[in-house]
């Protein structure tokens, strides 16, 4: 078993050491109350270009994905109106309503995260959490993982923590995945 993670992101490439996805291990790691190095090996994250590139994969890719296990997927709050600007009907700008037109055009059982605004967001949660300078202008995908990784590689849990505190829907995101794999760490 092996669950998959989609992430909207700048890139369109499976990334070693993908920023986000290394600090999602670390902190299912931390819930679970073991090694991220128990963790990291049943946790796949695959970055897609944008909403557009996650839909896309869901369509296409979805039954090939599932086989692996559990498929989540993690978008930008504040992009979502983008990806139905011009078609209709409207959706509603509510969560429920972007959750349910993206299960209607790519239909599965997944589970959809939004990140509170966007990956910018978690950084700035991120940079409070280990009490680091924030980026002032927004980071180049390998800037992002820097400071991502910082609080996997250089800091205890305590930071990890508070980052969670910081970024509820990063929280509700670790703590959905731990659920699905407590049964095997």
């Amino acid at each position: 078993m092996r669950i998959i993670v989609l992430w909207e992101d700048q890139l369109d490439v499976d990334v070693r050491n993908f920023g986000p996805g290394t600090l999602l291990a670390a902190c299912v790691a931390d819930r679970l109350r073991c090694q991220m190095t128990q963790v990291a090996p049943l946790l796949k994250s695959i970055p897609r270009k944008g909403n557009g590139g996650i839909r896309k994969t869901l369509r296409s890719d979805f039954v090939q994905l599932e086989k692996s296990g559990p498929v989540f997927v993690v978008l930008d709050r504040d992009k979502m109106k983008d990806l139905w600007r011009n078609t209709h009907p409207h959706v509603n700008d509510c969560m429920t309503g972007h959750r349910q037109r993206l299960q209607a055009e790519a239909p599965g059982d997944y589970d959809v995260v939004f990140l509170h605004q966007n990956m910018e967001s978690l950084i700035q949660a991120a940079c409070d959490a280990g009490r680091i300078l924030a980026p002032t202008a927004k980071p180049t995908p390998s800037e992002r993982d820097k400071y991502l990784n910082r609080l996997v590689w250089h800091e205890g849990s305590e930071p990890r923590a508070r980052l969670c505190e910081l970024s509820p829907s990063f929280d509700r995101l670790a703590t959905r995945v731990a659920e699905k794999l407590r049964t095997y760490v």
